[in-house]
């Protein structure tokens, strides 16, 4: 006899529809379909907000990454880069602190990394 193959979306929807029929309690089927109460909840809520697509995996990939520098921060840099084009790193970033010292700068190696994915950089021979 082979094993029954099922999804998690399909056993999800199964909770749901168990859940929408409300022969049971949730703590009773969340003990049944082996998931924590909280998880049953945030299933049914899911499924209320967004229909059956809604109970299948989201991705966990973050939303923002806070290693990026703002592009207007970048487009600043490279600004004042092509006004001044053999200042480096920490001279930009002091120019840039004393016009603008509400703005919270990046650190020297970033500017120089910026300056450098730009293409800017004198390279010595």
């Amino acid at each position: 006899m082979p094993w029954n193959e099922s999804r998690v979306s399909d056993e999800r929807l199964k909770f749901i529809a168990e859940v929408l029929r409300g022969a049971e309690s949730m703590t009773d089927l969340c003990l049944v379909f082996g998931i924590s109460r909280k998880t049953g909840y945030k299933w049914r809520a899911r499924y209320h907000a967004g229909g059956p697509p809604a109970v299948v995996d989201m991705s966990r990939r973050p939303h923002t990454n806070p290693q990026v520098t703002p592009t207007d921060i970048s487009n600043q840099i490279l600004a004042l880069r092509a006004e001044h084009p053999t200042w480096g790193a920490r001279k930009l970033r002091a120019r840039l602190q004393r016009l603008h010292p509400e703005q919270h700068w990046p650190s020297a190696s970033t500017f120089h990394t910026i300056v450098k994915r730009a293409g800017l950089t004198i390279t010595s021979q």
